[in-house]
C-alpha cells in the first residue's frame, strides 16, 4: 500500500495521518492507489492518484474526485471534471471512501486557512504512519553473569542468571 511520505513544512506533515487514514480505507475497498504525495501549504493540499483517476483534499474545501490532468509533489494537481464530495473538510476516512466509489457529493462545507475552527487538533488526532521498528534481540535462555559484566574492572563470580 503506498503512503504519503513525511513532508518537510510541519504544517503540511499534519496532514499525513489523515492521508494515510483515507488511502487505507481506500484500499480495504479494492483501491489499487498508484501514488500519494503532500502538497504546498496556503492551502494544504494531497493528492492521491488510483489509475486515471485522482482524489484531491485541500484544508479549506476537503476533497473532490476527477480525472488526473497533472500535478506531482510540490506542484498543485489539476483534475479534468472535478466533483466536489463535500460533507466538510475532514469527513471520516471511511465515509471519504464510500462516497469516492459511489461518486456521491454532499453539500459543500468550507473553512478559513488558519482558522480557529479545532481543524488542527482533528487532524492531529490521527496519528502519522510510523517507521518500522527494528527488531529487538532476544537474549538467550542461559545468560553468563560475565557475559552481562563486560568491561567492569572487577571479575564477577560465576553466577548465571536462568530466564
Amino acid at each position: 500500500m503506498k503512503i504519503p511520505l513525511p513532508h518537510p513544512d510541519p504544517e503540511v506533515d499534519e496532514s499525513r495521518g489523515y492521508i494515510t487514514a483515507v488511502v487505507r480505507a481506500l484500499a480495504l475497498r479494492g483501491t489499487a492507489i498508484d501514488h500519494v504525495w503532500l502538497d504546498p501549504s496556503l492551502p494544504v493540499d494531497a493528492t492521491i492518484r488510483a489509475g486515471e483517476e485522482a482524489l484531491v483534499w485541500n484544508e479549506t474545501q476537503g476533497w473532490a474526485i476527477g480525472e488526473f490532468v497533472s500535478g506531482e509533489q510540490g506542484v498543485r494537481t489539476v483534475l479534468a471534471d472535478p466533483l466536489l464530495l463535500g460533507g466538510g473538510v475532514l469527513p471520516s476516512p471511511d465515509e471519504i471512501a464510500s462516497r469516492t466509489i459511489l461518486r456521491q457529493s454532499k453539500p459543500l462545507v468550507t473553512r478559513q486557512i488558519r482558522a480557529r475552527d479545532g481543524f488542527q487538533e482533528t487532524l492531529r488526532s490521527f496519528d502519522p504512519p510510523r517507521e518500522p521498528r527494528r527488531p529487538v534481540p532476544v537474549p538467550n535462555r542461559l545468560l553468563e553473569w560475565p557475559t552481562l559484566c563486560q568491561g567492569l574492572r572487577e571479575r564477577p563470580s560465576t553466577y548465571r542468571l536462568v530466564a
